[in-house]
């Protein structure tokens, strides 16, 4: 039983917030605690839109239809789909927010 609840208690801190954020040249993005960080550059991708996720995607990192999904809470989040075909959706509480950054960035893509 403390073993269970040890293992709940790392995971939750691990998986507790997705931070997202843009630089000149790339747009990344970890959980917790610089848990699992991933980044794309802004050259590799080919458009950008705001998608709906469904409920039973779940949380954390998952496999869906529309690539892997990064998410923590909420239903909102940004796909990106990078010039090789590859698709990713990252979770946000202020997908417009981030799609208009994005746009601000990388103006050669298709929203």
């Amino acid at each position: 039983m403390n073993i269970s609840l040890a293992i709940l208690a790392v995971v939750s801190i691990l998986f507790s917030s997705l931070t997202v954020y843009l630089d000149e040249d790339a747009i990344s993005w970890h959980f917790g605690i610089k848990f699992w960080h991933r980044s794309i550059k802004l050259n590799q991708i080919a458009s950008a839109k705001i998608i709906t996720t469904k409920w039973y995607y779940g949380l954390g990192i998952r496999l869906t239809p529309v690539g892997w999904l990064y998410t923590v809470s909420g239903n909102q989040a940004i796909e990106l789909t990078k010039v090789n075909g590859e698709r990713v959706a990252i979770g946000t509480n202020d997908a417009s927010g981030l799609i208009a950054q994005l746009n601000k960035r990388h103006i050669d893509f298709n929203t």
